[in-house]
């Protein structure tokens, strides 16, 4: 879970909350209303989806593309709610398996409706290196094997 979170008001602008995460290397953006109550949450592909690609013809045979976020866009429009968001005390299989079955790449945590942390899939892989590196005798599991250890994935 990281704690050092980059967070932001739902009334910013869409372009503010764009600039935060380029600026920190993020790909997702906690929405706390100022007494840090969880509101929502923000992903770059939602500021994907707002951005406005423009096309323009420079020359015969060159054109150029620009993509931009309108002035007047507001995180809240963006923004998905209601969040995922589980206790700090959860246990981290079902955060998986919730994220696994929700098809989504980050959730909030929280304690007391106040925001804690952000548990994305980054993490949970960090985690699963972690495991699989400490204990030397665990074997190694080959791509070609998976469906071995797992015979319900696909």
């Amino acid at each position: 879970m990281s704690k050092d979170l980059v967070i932001i008001d739902p009334s910013a602008g869409l372009r503010e909350a764009f600039s935060l995460m380029r600026m920190n290397g993020i790909r997702h953006l906690p929405v706390v209303a100022s007494d840090r109550e969880i509101v929502g949450i923000l992903s770059d592909r939602d500021i994907a989806r707002a951005m406005q690609s423009t096309i323009t013809r420079t020359g015969k045979n060159q054109v150029t593309e620009s993509d931009e976020i309108p002035l007047d866009l507001k995180v809240t429009d963006f923004m998905s709610w209601p969040v995922i968001a589980f206790e700090k005390n959860s246990d981290i299989r079902d955060v998986a398996t919730s994220m696994i079955e929700r098809k989504i790449s980050a959730v909030l945590i929280r304690s007391d409706d106040q925001i804690e942390g952000i548990i994305t899939s980054e993490d949970l892989l960090k985690v699963l290196v972690k495991i699989l590196s400490k204990e030397p005798s665990t074997p190694r599991i080959f791509i070609s094997e998976i469906e071995d250890y797992f015979p319900n994935y696909t």
